[in-house]
């Protein structure tokens, strides 16, 4: 019987300089709008390029900022309504939402989120996928 092969996971652990530059090589190569924040208060604590570039927000202007404060979610009811989804079912897959650019545009699309612990402390990872343009043609 052959051994069952580990997960990227299992092969990080002992690891993290090499699971920091692993995430970090994803986080600049996902065409999706990555952010993770704090599970307490929503403060954000890491964004990729992506997001910036689709947001129009500096990197100084979110790091250290809820997303909430910053009336990322259109619905201000949406964040909420994730996370409680997250707490009763695991990870979110393919949240519909729609979010606001610091100009006012709208991007609407898919979210998913997962738990994630960072420095001992409960975060969130949330990816967006922009769909706006697919969303639009459907409606």
């Amino acid at each position: 019987m052959v051994p069952p092969k580990p997960t990227l996971e299992e092969l990080l652990v002992g690891h993290p300089h090499v699971a920091e530059a692993l995430l970090s090589k994803v986080l600049r190569a996902s065409a999706a709008l990555i952010a993770i924040a704090t599970r307490a208060d929503g403060t954000c604590v890491t964004v990729n390029d992506a997001f910036l570039a689709r947001t129009g927000w500096s990197r100084d202007e979110v790091i250290g900022a809820s997303l909430s404060t910053l009336g990322l979610c259109l619905d201000p009811a949406t964040p909420a309504a994730m996370l409680a989804e997250l707490e009763r079912e695991g990870p979110v897959k393919g949240y519909e939402t729609a979010l606001r650019t610091k100009s006012g545009a709208v991007l609407k699309g898919f979210c998913n989120l997962d738990a994630v612990e960072l420095f001992g402390a409960p975060h969130v990872l949330t990816a967006f996928h922009d769909a706006t343009e697919v969303l639009a043609a459907r409606d």
